[in-house]
């Protein structure tokens, strides 16, 4: 199931619209990027931990990418 979900066709498409939608709220700027998604997608900021780990991230990744993982999260399928 994890990998039907992180791979699947609805998955990549919404990753695809978030990604366009941060972009053209936060601009090109990734920390901003970051924090947007974390808020939209979370209601809550990211920890400096999680900041820093998707700014490495993002230098070798798109930003669908990284709305991919985010929409992948535990904390996003099930939240509490």
């Amino acid at each position: 199931q994890a990998l039907t979900l992180f791979n699947g066709e609805f998955t990549t498409r919404q990753a695809g619209k978030f990604s366009e939608n941060l972009r053209r709220k936060a601009g090109d700027d990734a920390t901003k990027q970051i924090q947007l998604a974390f808020r939209e997608a979370l209601a809550r900021e990211p920890t400096a931990q999680e900041l820093t780990s998707l700014q490495e991230f993002l230098k070798q990744e798109s930003l669908t990418q990284m709305c991919r993982v985010i929409l992948n999260l535990n904390e996003f399928v099930y939240p509490n």
